[in-house]
């Protein structure tokens, strides 16, 4: 019984801390942290934005006219985009821009590949003559603002710093469970990546739709991984550069509306975060420096919460029968609550109970605990391939 309560008790306090004390914690240190906000010079060097498409013809062109509208010198942008087989009309609206904006190179895949190789080719096909270029990586159905591409180049002025990644946004839309969920915690997100960008100077994961990372500290994913996003982060990262958050670089992204989606989505986000776990863990694994404190508390507790939450069921109920402990009851309680609801979702998903956002908001974490325990077998068994499958684009205006 002691190993119980032991698991139960370390278990219990991983959880609490990734979601609860964490957030505080880390908030609470930035809080008169702030950094002066960096200037410009004469500060502009040649700007790099990556894009991998693949059936993009809902936003490729909303997305291109958005990068055109930048207050950056267009004479220091050049887009690089790679069309993964798309058999839609995408290569045609790109070839369309194409045609009219000589900063655009294009170039089709004849096969699907992923993104992640998209990206390496682009990039190696880069000049490498000024090391000082900046590569912005970014989606296509992610839609800059004028300020954009400015305020991630403000930010990387300093040596110190590698890679710096933008706040997401959501476009307005129409009353949503999911995506009123999702909104919600991407804010929240929001905060514990600025928070972490001022105070431990390395955010540990920047939002993957957008972010720019100096060409010399960029690495080449390796083949098969899928979180591409987040292996560029970690390794700028371990070269010992500063990851940071540039506030003022805004861009805005639509919102699932679909349980189901969203679970296929942050299931393959799931087992890519693995992947990272394992080929990066010296530096979560000794988490006594400032990056390590964040990785292990904000992303590795995150991932590992599936475990967690069953082993505080398990052992929960085993020592409810033999203690008869108020605090057993609880955790056992609120675990099938959260299991019914979940339940309830999946059968009756639109009930009037999910017209409440907290038994809504129940329902969405563990449907996503759920797809990171999915993801983690995916892991285990071996990823095949790192191809995706978009979610469903639809085209919004900036309001």
């Amino acid at each position: 019984m002691f190993l119980l309560e032991i698991t139960f008790w370390i278990a219990l306090f991983a959880f609490i801390h990734s979601y609860i004390l964490y957030p505080i914690i880390i908030q609470f240190l930035a809080k008169n942290d702030f950094e002066k906000e960096a200037r410009f010079t004469n500060y502009q060097p040649t700007v790099h934005i990556l894009i991998a498409a693949y059936n993009e013809e809902a936003v490729i062109g909303e997305k291109l006219k958005s990068i055109f509208q930048t207050t950056y010198n267009k004479n220091f942008i050049q887009i690089h985009i790679g069309s993964d087989a798309s058999t839609d009309k995408t290569d045609e609206i790109i070839q369309q821009f194409a045609n009219k904006e000589i900063n655009i190179n294009f170039k089709r895949f004849g096969g699907r590949s992923g993104k992640p190789h998209i990206i390496n080719t682009l990039a190696d096909l880069i000049s490498k003559e000024n090391e000082n270029d900046i590569f912005i990586i970014t989606d296509a159905n992610v839609i800059f603002t004028p300020a954009t591409i400015s305020e991630l180049v403000k930010k990387l002025q300093a040596d110190k710093v590698g890679l710096v990644g933008s706040i997401v946004k959501n476009f307005q839309h129409k009353n949503n469970q999911v995506a009123d969920v999702e909104s919600i915690y991407i804010n929240r997100e929001n905060k514990i990546k600025l928070a972490e960008s001022n105070y431990l100077k390395a955010v540990i994961g920047v939002f993957g739709g957008c972010f720019a990372v100096k060409a010399q500290y960029f690495t080449p994913t390796p083949q098969g991984f899928i979180a591409d996003d987040f292996f560029t982060t970690l390794e700028v990262i371990r070269q010992k550069k500063q990851v940071l958050i540039a506030e003022k670089a805004i861009v805005y992204e639509d919102l699932p509306d679909s349980m189901q989606v969203e679970f296929k989505r942050k299931r393959r986000i799931s087992a890519g975060n693995f992947q990272n776990m394992k080929h990066f863990w010296k530096l979560w694994v000794f988490p006594f420096t400032k990056a390590g404190f964040g990785f292990f508390s904000h992303k590795i507790l995150r991932w590992l919460s599936p475990i967690f939450m069953l082993i505080i069921f398990i052992n929960g109920s085993i020592l409810f029968f033999n203690y008869q402990k108020g605090i057993y009851v609880f955790a056992v309680l609120a675990f099938l609550y959260s299991v019914l609801i979940m339940f309830l979702k999946k059968v009756f998903p639109n009930s009037f109970i999910f017209k409440n956002k907290l038994i809504s908001a129940i329902a969405y974490f563990l449907y996503m605990n759920l797809a990171l325990l999915f993801g983690l077998f995916d892991f285990l068994k071996g990823i095949k391939t790192n191809t995706w499958e978009r979610t469903e684009r639809t085209t919004s205006s900036i309001n």
